[in-house]
């Protein structure tokens, strides 16, 4: 081997392979993992006043960036519905008629179907807005 070449980690080579078709439980997993290591990097959120469960006064639905949608997409949801949403181990959310349905793409996100995994309490009504307005911006 050339001196400046390097061999790929354990790690390096396994993600060298995720083209390959995962098993559900280990994209679930690794879609759960990639969502809190983008969430644990992303910076604090904002608490909320009295009990967490229940919001004090209605709030509106918050206006979705889908700048920070793509790379929230591409950095939790792309392993299983791929780079642009045609579709992969998970089903294709680009021009998916979820997208107009506001309050069922939600639901999907937070309580899960299927393989889709249940990430209630790990993405932000903000960041949930971002990706829905992301997918928008697809055909």
């Amino acid at each position: 081997m050339d001196a400046g070449t390097q061999r790929p980690s354990v790690c390096q080579r396994r993600w060298l392979h995720l083209d390959k078709r995962l098993p559900s439980r280990n994209c679930t997993v690794l879609c759960q993992m990639l969502l809190l290591a983008w969430l644990l990097c992303s910076g604090p959120t904002q608490a909320n006043a009295g009990d967490p469960g229940v919001p004090s006064h209605p709030t509106p639905s918050p206006v979705g960036d889908a700048g920070r949608g793509e790379i929230l997409y591409k950095a939790s949801c792309m392993v299983c519905h791929g780079p642009e949403a045609s579709g992969t181990l998970g089903p294709r959310l680009s021009g998916n008629p979820i997208l107009s349905n506001d309050k069922a793409f939600k639901e999907i996100i937070r309580q899960g179907r299927h393989m889709m995994p249940p990430l209630q309490g790990m993405l932000t009504g903000q960041q949930l807005a971002d990706i829905h307005a992301w997918l928008h911006t697809l055909h």
